[in-house]
């Protein structure tokens, strides 16, 4: 194309370090006064890569906060910390961060998910921005943005993938016993604006599954993929697993079920990633 390096948004060589937890706006500490942790950083904007976004956990206002901030220079500068989940006294922790360009709106759409704690009880919450990142809010359904069933099941170890309209969050629920774990999810199939109702992954795993730590991604297509690790009776050790659908609403059935890792059963133990090219 015809831009130079500063106009894409390039580093200089030379580069300078930003502190992101340094005051920005009505948020931000000295060096060392609170704990900011959980960081998490997508990019996306036009041309690919010039807007950076980066969240994490952070103990300024005592109970934990998600901050972001943003960058549309592709990280030379950022933006003010915005406090994403300011005024609420509950615990907000373990930020992940979705982003994608929409052609159709001429703005990146960017997604938020995170734990909030509540008798040690964790839940999941997701917000959403159509106007790359200036604003954020919670979908119109849920409207608390809350995805979990809540109850006596503690929910965590979530991810978040974004297509171009289509978003999806898949999270690990343990049940009140602690000796069940579930992979659930809810996808949104207009940008965030609405979530629909949740869905269970691991439909082939019998009464009381052993599974976690999902990993997502939205193809170029719009399906929605999951993996994620499994410790399937009998076995002791374990495995991976992928499912897919492609609407948001149909229920992921055991046909679509991979084992994806090729080791005889027990053999050894595992871990999974998974990235969709854009």
């Amino acid at each position: 194309d015809t831009l130079d390096d500063v106009q894409e948004g390039c580093a200089s060589p030379a580069g300078v370090e930003s502190r992101l937890d340094e005051p920005g706006g009505a948020e931000g500490s000295a060096a060392g006064a609170f704990h900011s942790y959980d960081l998490v950083m997508v990019a996306a904007g036009s041309p690919a890569g010039r807007t950076v976004y980066a969240a994490w956990t952070d103990l300024r206002n005592g109970a934990a906060d998600v901050f972001l901030r943003r960058s549309v220079d592709g990280g030379v500068t950022f933006e003010d910390i915005r406090n994403l989940t300011a005024g609420t006294a509950i615990p907000c922790v373990a930020p992940a961060l979705a982003a994608v360009r929409d052609p159709g709106i001429g703005q990146d759409r960017v997604y938020v998910a995170y734990q909030t704690v509540v008798g040690g009880l964790r839940r999941i919450v997701v917000q959403q921005s159509s106007d790359g990142g200036a604003t954020f809010s919670f979908p119109a359904s849920p409207a608390d943005g809350l995805l979990d069933g809540g109850g006596s099941n503690d929910s965590f170890h979530h991810h978040l993938a974004a297509g171009t309209t289509r978003a999806i969050v898949a999270w690990e629920e343990m049940d009140a016993s602690g000796t069940t774990r579930r992979i659930k999810s809810r996808a949104s199939p207009d940008g965030g604006v609405t979530f629909a109702a949740e869905r269970e992954l691991t439909v082939a795993s019998g009464p009381t599954p052993g599974a976690g730590r999902p990993v997502t991604v939205v193809t170029g297509a719009g399906r929605f993929v999951v993996v994620w690790r499994e410790r399937r009776a009998p076995a002791v050790t374990f495995d991976v697993f992928s499912n897919w659908s492609d609407d948001d609403t149909t229920p992921f059935i055991a046909g679509n079920e991979r084992r994806l890792d090729s080791d005889a059963t027990d053999q050894r133990r595992t871990s999974a990633r998974a990235r969709a090219p854009r």
